[in-house]
């Protein structure tokens, strides 16, 4: 369940990215490569080159190689973008997390510490099984 929250979460968070982006792609690369800001700037904003894959099926259409380059330079300008996105979305489920355990009583903090580590060991112990 917390999986589907997380991935719907990403997934409003990127329609939200992609819908306010009144730029083509292409300007944007362009425009990041153009004129930097200043050192630092340019050293968090600057895409990170793909690892060299196409998404799934892409491989199957017959990509030239100019097509797979500008693949790699969409996905390295979006990397960096998902993952502050997936950090904010971290972030705010450790301060949810921690506000709602705020609310419990000493004894239920207690108590709920010792059913995690019940659930814990108990998962521990079937990966242990399955190695």
């Amino acid at each position: 369940m917390k999986n589907v929250r997380f991935t719907s979460l990403v997934c409003v968070a990127l329609a939200a990215l992609f819908l306010g982006s009144q730029l083509p792609v292409s300007s944007t690369v362009a425009q990041d490569d153009a004129k930097p800001k200043s050192a630092a700037t340019a050293e968090k904003k600057a895409p990170r080159k793909a690892k060299g894959r196409v998404p799934a099926y892409f491989a199957q259409v017959g990509l030239s190689g100019e097509q797979r380059e500008k693949i790699y330079s969409v996905q390295g300008e979006y990397d960096g973008k998902i993952d502050e996105l997936e950090k904010q979305i971290a972030d705010l489920t450790a301060k949810r997390d921690s506000e709602v355990e705020a609310v419990l009583t000493d004894a239920q903090k207690k108590q709920l510490a010792e059913l995690r580590a019940a659930a814990k060991k108990k998962a521990d112990d079937r990966k242990k099984k399955t190695d």
